[in-house]
């Protein structure tokens, strides 16, 4: 007779066990193996020309190998790689649909959904597009994608070489059967925990890694705009004396607009400026994120979706989230704002539906919206699109209970927003963003993206989204999967929100910084995460519950890789940026004035030098030559000295 499995099935031997255990050893060894090789595409000095394909083992040996003909490395990266990638998709797409669902249109869906979800992951044409966008941060813009990848990929296919030996026919009743609800608990505890992570990992980012100061030139305008509104004010007068201080993203004043202002709507900043009265002014921010957890579980309740407590586990260790939380970026404000507004929202659907009272959830979701259209009024605008459809869907009897109360309670921060707008603008109808973009930047205004270049930019999201949601480089995977988890009207929010963002944002030519992933994406994450954890709850129910354990624990380690990955490269963004700052710190000028030699235009875009608001000791100014002895006038005469970020070196003035 022969020996029998370990779940007591007949058809397997205990010889049988030993191949899934090599297979098993060698999956672990070649995954983990590859993360130490990447290979990337590094932009030099001289531009695009000045490319080079660069291949690191082990973070240390080096082999460069240069192309001096871009146009036949894109031509094969965008045509035959791009071609086989498509393929294998399609492949690896029909047979993991094959494994979890029977014949039938829905099926093909699946396989479709699925296949897209693989390719996000494995496009060569990312470098394409990274070589026409971004050729000198392309190492910053990998994200260790090759890495992450090569970890989600052992994770899938562990999971699938240690499944038990069952039948055939079990295995198929096990992937159409429904996952049996697991007990409730009472998740308070474990909600209260990841909300503290989210928060403590977040500011230890800030603190230790990017020592308190912004990380990019929007930080630095939110920095300025928080310490105005702190000391009551929405704009500094404007005066000749401006043309010293110059940073990018903060309005310099001119002849028809003569105040100087951030360029950014009023929310984030207000929330800094509301910590900076109580002394902190992350506190705020942090208080966001710590309530993240609680709310994706609060949604994922209301949408009825199995996992939410898995969800809110995914959120907090998100590094997209994470990393945007360190940041000074509007983010930090206006993603715990969208989380309210939806969990609120369909909190109203569904109390609407069961014929129960929902005005109360429904304002409350007016505010929250009303809220992030203080603080990023295009994705407010898009997620109230994705809300509206989900309200259609549930039927009448909601657009009169649910959606005519929230859109009530969002209009008078739309009133707000037009009155900021003319104290700062002097148009209510012209905001700071437009102004900036139509006058010093171009290349900023929204909808200014052709057909091609939003196709681009969408797969690039796309990308960078199956890296940055979940750590793991596969992880729209569990999100196409769990999708279905969801119906009617919950499916439209579900599906919605992260597509109206998509949509949106891809008529805007920037998309992005290296830092934080696909950022205009982040409002939906939540959306995405309870997708992601319905969709490991439906893999869970055919290859064993141990998959979800195997989830949690590589998700640690691929989060703390994408973040220590990118981290690295944000100290040398931070120390370049605020160079004449800490230069000063270590040779203990405390007073003054700082003239900064800032020569070219890239220059003064790395290096922000805000315009001073009034009691500092010590001010940085661009060095003007002979205009100098002007403004040290101004200022009293001061001690002077020049800074040459190039050199590092201090020269005291006479």
């Amino acid at each position: 007779m022969h020996t029998t499995s370990g779940e007591g099935l007949p058809g397997g031997t205990e010889r049988a066990v030993w191949p899934r255990v090599l297979a098993c050893v060698v999956l672990a060894v070649v995954g983990f193996a590859s993360m130490w090789l990447s290979a990337a595409w590094e932009g030099g000095r001289e531009g695009p020309q000045d490319l080079r394909f660069v291949v690191r083992i082990l973070n240390a040996h080096q082999v460069s190998l240069e192309r001096q003909d871009l146009a036949r490395a894109q031509s094969l990266l965008g045509g035959p790689l791009r071609l086989a990638a498509a393929l294998v998709s399609l492949c690896a797409g029909w047979v993991l649909a094959r494994r979890l669902r029977g014949p039938g249109p829905g099926r093909c869906a699946l396989a479709a959904g699925l296949a897209l979800a693989v390719f996000a992951a494995i496009d060569p044409g990312l470098w394409v597009f990274l070589m026409e966008r971004q050729p000198a941060n392309a190492l910053h813009y990998q994200d260790g994608r090759h890495q992450t990848f090569c970890l989600g990929a052992a994770l899938f296919a562990l999971a699938v070489v240690l499944e038990p030996p069952r039948r055939r026919a079990a295995r198929r009743l096990a992937a159409q059967a429904a996952t049996p609800a697991p007990p409730r608990r009472n998740p308070t505890r474990q909600l209260v925990a990841a909300g503290l992570v989210t928060a403590a990992v977040a500011q230890l980012l800030h603190t230790v890694v990017l020592d308190g100061l912004p990380l990019t030139n929007d930080g630095a305008a939110y920095r300025f705009q928080a310490h105005l509104f702190a000391g009551g004010r929405a704009a500094l007068p404007w005066s000749p004396l401006h043309s010293f201080f110059e940073a990018r993203q903060i309005w310099p004043g001119s002849a028809e607009v003569p105040r100087v202002f951030a360029k950014y709507p009023p929310g984030h900043a207000l929330a800094l400026a509301a910590g900076e009265w109580f002394g902190f002014a992350r506190l705020f921010v942090l208080l966001g994120a710590a309530s993240l957890p609680a709310l994706v579980y609060a949604l994922g309740r209301a949408l009825n979706l199995p996992r939410p407590l898995l969800a809110a586990w995914l959120t907090a260790l998100s590094p997209a989230l994470l990393a945007v939380f360190a940041t000074e970026l509007a983010f930090g404000t206006s993603v715990p704002l969208a989380f309210a507004f939806l969990a609120a929202g369909a909190a109203a659907i569904a109390r609407s539906k069961e014929h129960r009272p929902a005005i109360g959830f429904a304002l409350l979701a007016g505010v929250a919206l009303g809220c992030v259209g203080l603080t990023r009024p295009g994705t407010a605008f898009a997620l109230g699109l994705a809300f509206a459809a989900a309200s259609v869907t549930a039927g009448p009897r909601t657009l009169v209970r649910v959606l005519a109360p929230t859109v009530a309670a969002a209009l008078p921060f739309a009133v707000v927003l037009l009155l900021f707008q003319r104290a700062t603008t002097g148009d209510p109808w012209l905001d700071g963003y437009r102004l900036y973009a139509r006058a010093l930047s171009p290349d900023d205004t929204w909808g200014l993206a052709n057909a091609p270049r939003a196709l681009g930019t969408t797969a690039f999201n796309l990308s960078r989204l199956s890296t940055w949601l979940f750590g793991i480089g596969l992880g729209l995977v569990p999100v196409v999967l769990g999708v279905g988890s969801a119906r009617g009207w919950g499916r439209v929010l579900l599906v919605g929100a992260p597509l109206a963002l998509l949509a949106f944002y891809s008529l805007l030519t920037f998309h992005g910084v290296p830092w934080a992933g696909p950022v205009y994406l982040l409002e939906s994450f939540g959306t995405l995460a309870l997708a992601g954890a319905a969709g490991f709850d439906r893999l869970a129910a055919v290859l064993g519950p141990y998959l979800l354990r195997l989830v949690f624990v590589t998700s640690l380690i691929a989060v703390a890789f994408v973040l220590g990955w990118q981290f690295h490269a944000a100290t040398d963004a931070v120390a370049q940026k605020h160079a004449p700052q800490l230069a000063a710190q270590r040779e203990g000028i405390e007073e003054g004035i700082v003239f900064v030699h800032l020569p070219t235009a890239a220059d003064r875009r790395r290096v922000p030098l805000p315009p001073p608001l009034g009691g500092e000791r010590l001010v940085f100014a661009l060095d003007l030559g002979e205009r100098n002895a002007e403004l040290r006038r101004a200022l009293g005469n001061p001690s002077a000295w020049s800074f040459d970020p190039a050199t590092g070196t201090f020269t005291r003035l006479p």
